[in-house]
């Protein structure tokens, strides 16, 4: 049997009887349930004894919160993944068209929590397509 687990927040997700994630998931050999446990770099860790006050764990903080935070703390990991999942277009060696538009919707994703209604009721940037920049061989010519 297999852990499936979500790969940005260590959550097991699902076990499997085979190692077969979907896309931001990984796995671990062993039935392992999200009530006592998650993973973190690949190794499975027990979660911390819950208080009472506490009822939803923070797979980032590694620690149990209250739920008055948890619409915060959802609305960050999910905003850490959106800049996670578009950093290759910030790197020098990519050759984008719209490098300042991918730019401008990083930097959205970073002011989120400007908006007037952050974090019950924002507005989620929308993400670019990426357009190739041509790039000519000046050898071949």
């Amino acid at each position: 049997m297999f852990s499936i687990y979500d790969l940005f927040t260590g959550e097991i997700k699902r076990v499997s009887e085979t190692a077969n994630p979907s896309h931001g998931e990984g796995f671990v050999e062993g039935e392992y349930s999200s009530a006592t446990h998650y993973v973190k770099k690949g190794v499975v860790l027990e979660l911390p004894a819950k208080l009472a006050n506490e009822p939803v764990f923070d797979y980032l903080l590694e620690r149990w919160v209250e739920v008055a935070n948890l619409d915060t703390r959802r609305l960050l990991m999910q905003r850490g993944k959106l800049l996670s999942d578009s950093d290759w277009t910030q790197m020098p060696d990519v050759n984008l068209a719209n490098k300042a538009e991918w730019a401008a919707y990083r930097q959205a994703l970073r002011d989120m929590t400007l908006q007037p209604g952050y974090p019950v009721n924002v507005v989620w940037p929308v993400k670019p397509e990426p357009i190739r920049s041509q790039v000519f061989d000046v050898g071949s010519m």
